[in-house]
């Protein structure tokens, strides 16, 4: 399931509703993946950075965590 969160302004609250479905979902037992597509790239790193870690907090596995790894490790062998 995808689900999307956009406004055309910035400080709209966006990105709280966005933690708050993937915090609920986690919750819910749910794998998720937060994706803050900002303007600034290193921010966009930043926040699913926070927001992984704390999901996989909040889930109690470390399945999202692996899955960012992964991601990550890929983006940086493509780059790199």
């Amino acid at each position: 399931m995808v689900v999307v969160c956009w406004s055309v302004k910035g400080g709209a609250g966006t990105t709280v509703v966005a933690a708050a479905l993937v915090l609920a979902a986690a919750r819910r037992g749910k794998t998720v993946l937060l994706v803050d597509l900002a303007e600034y790239v290193l921010l966009i790193l930043g926040a699913a950075t926070i927001a992984i870690l704390v999901t996989s907090w909040a889930s109690g596995t470390d399945k999202v965590g692996r899955l960012f790894d992964r991601v990550l490790n890929s983006l940086i062998t493509k780059v790199g």
